[in-house]
């Protein structure tokens, strides 16, 4: 059982004994990824135009607009500040969110932030962020913030899975055996810990030098979205790439036939 909730790695570290790695779906159909990961491209030895999505690991997407609890819906934005990291598919994630409720996107006030969602809500230096509700939407209910929480599924974008392992395609076609074997022991692992949490918690906190009781709750809250463990929806995808191509986040749908491997374990479809 300890070896199987090892197998776990998804949820902290790439599993480069076979070249896997994890990455956002929108990175892999980008062909690069959305920041500088060199632990991800040193997993996988090389660039990520190389690369073939092989599993999902979460079956739903994880992020939302987060805002101060004054803000009732996303178009009560206007006029008010939302931070954004710099990266270009902050403001498109927004727009969708804020005009899908009928709201002006052009009305809100963008401040850069980089990546501190979390100090900069609790300060009230911004009224909303994008962000993840697994994560910083946990670690603000944790540390006491009044929150709303707009999920990106509830507000337009189709149910899609968030993240994902992928591999290198030449490892694929040399050691696809091995590859497959790894996806099971990992499947194994995630069926382990949704049975049995407070294990995987203790190794996580300690591998990560995080507080045990946030690991807890975002692991409880994030939970669901693993069900079906690793499978992949080709339909899903799909309208995942549709969606993402129509808010902007991507130039032009991917080829989910070339970009995704559905049939290295069973379930996929």
């Amino acid at each position: 059982v300890a070896s199987k909730r090892l197998a776990l790695a998804w949820v902290l570290l790439s599993t480069q004994f076979v070249g896997l790695a994890i990455v956002l779906p929108f990175a892999l159909a980008r062909g690069a990824p959305p920041f500088d990961t060199a632990a991800v491209l040193f997993a996988v030895g090389g660039s990520l135009a190389g690369l073939v999505g092989i599993a999902a690991l979460v079956q739903r997407p994880l992020g939302a607009l987060i805002t101060q609890a004054d803000v009732h819906r996303p178009r009560d934005l206007e006029g008010r500040r939302v931070g954004v990291s710099g990266l270009p598919s902050d403001p498109a994630f927004v727009r969708a969110i804020v005009e899908h409720d009928g709201g002006r996107f052009d009305r809100l006030k963008l401040v850069t932030i980089g990546f501190d969602a979390v100090p900069n809500l609790l300060e009230h230096n911004i009224d909303a962020v994008p962000a993840f509700w697994n994560a910083e939407g946990v670690a603000l209910r944790v540390r006491g913030a009044r929150i709303n929480e707009f999920r990106a599924d509830a507000y337009g974008a189709p149910r899609y899975p968030e993240v994902l392992l992928i591999a290198a395609r030449r490892t694929l076609e040399r050691r696809r055996a091995a590859v497959a074997n790894a996806l099971r022991a990992i499947r194994d692992g995630a069926f382990s810990v949704l049975s049995d949490p407070a294990p995987a918690v203790k190794q996580i906190s300690a591998a990560g030098g995080a507080d045990e009781k946030l690991v807890r709750a975002q692991l409880a809250a994030v939970s669901p979205a693993f069900r079906p463990p690793l499978a992949l929806d080709r339909s899903a995808l799909g309208r995942w790439a549709s969606w993402a191509a129509r808010i902007g986040i991507l130039h032009r749908p991917p080829d989910i036939g070339r970009a995704f491997v559905f049939d290295l374990l069973g379930g996929s479809r």
